[in-house]
């Protein structure tokens, strides 16, 4: 997967990442939404006013926190 989105920021970075966690809200045609948490696996490239994500997400089981 290939993402780019907007960012306040000047400096540059790169980094691999495993253990980046992000909540990704869904819409359907008819406006039925949803969200749930999916943990990042890629590479993260900051640049000026943009960051780009190229990896994999895997959505989280929230059921394997609850004890």
């Amino acid at each position: 997967m290939f993402n780019i989105t907007m960012r306040l920021g000047i400096g540059f970075d790169i980094e691999s990442s495993e253990s980046t966690c992000y909540i990704i809200e869904v819409e359907d045609d008819e406006g039925n939404g949803g969200s749930y948490i999916a943990a990042f696996e890629g590479l993260t490239v900051s640049i000026p006013f943009f960051k780009i994500l190229w990896g994999t997400f895997h959505e989280l089981d929230l059921d394997m926190f609850d004890n």
